[in-house]
């Protein structure tokens, strides 16, 4: 979980003027670093986002996800996971992440 002055966050963009090569997808207990070069195409609406990668699929559910597009469009997301349940239930501002899967494109 991403912890920025005491409060948990469910994704966090790179600072302006900065450009980070990858974006971290954390599931669990599992860091996935996928590159942006690699990314192929998303889209969605503002419950569910698809993100095409050359060697993975990402299904992100939720809601507020409209900002979360606009993020990928422009490489600024670093870190995206998924929001705590305490916050999700509360209906949290912002973009909450509910459920996020990674599949591995079959050869």
């Amino acid at each position: 979980m991403i912890n920025a002055k005491d409060k948990e966050q469910t994704y966090r963009t790179v600072p302006e003027g900065t450009y980070y090569y990858g974006l971290t997808l954390i599931d669990g207990e599992v860091y996935r670093v996928l590159m942006w070069n690699d990314l192929l195409s998303i889209e969605g609406t503002d419950r569910i986002v698809k993100m095409t990668f050359r060697l993975f699929d990402v299904t992100i559910k939720g809601s507020g996800l409209v900002q979360l597009i606009r993020d990928a469009k422009r490489h600024r997301i670093d870190i995206l996971t998924v929001t705590p349940r305490h916050q999700s239930f509360s209906g949290g501002e912002g973009v909450v992440v509910t459920d996020l899967f990674v599949k591995e494109m079959q050869s």
